[in-house]
């Protein structure tokens, strides 16, 4: 085998040449495309996933609100509660008064019954 036996033709070398000239345009194109698909559906995918953070954020505010309404009307209730309980207080009070009262004008009554 001679030296020049080693060598390609210059024409199947520029034939070489273009067709990986050639392939390598199309494998170019088919990564642009393939970047731009994943490009877009990574955006698609960032859209849902804010409408879902978005959803969860305001669900979890609504769900605060209602925890917030609901303690409040818990703080009322029990004022309420202790409004109604030293009203009752009173009136246990003023019924002591009203019995002590009432046992004050039987005895008297009687006193008066007794003199007479």
């Amino acid at each position: 085998m001679s030296l020049t036996d080693s060598f390609v033709p210059l024409s199947d070398a520029a034939a070489t040449a273009a067709s990986l000239q050639k392939t390598s345009v199309a494998l170019a194109r088919d990564v642009a495309s393939i970047t731009e698909t994943t490009n877009a559906q990574l955006y698609t995918m960032s859209q849902v996933l804010q409408k879902m953070l978005e959803v969860y954020r305001d669900g979890i505010r609504g769900f605060l609100r209602a925890v917030d309404d609901m303690t409040l009307q818990g703080v009322q209730i029990v004022q309420e509660v202790q409004r109604l309980n030293k009203q009752l207080q009173d009136m246990q009070q003023l019924a002591e008064k009203i019995k002590a009262t009432v046992v004050a004008v039987d005895i008297l009554s009687a006193q008066v019954n007794a003199m007479t």
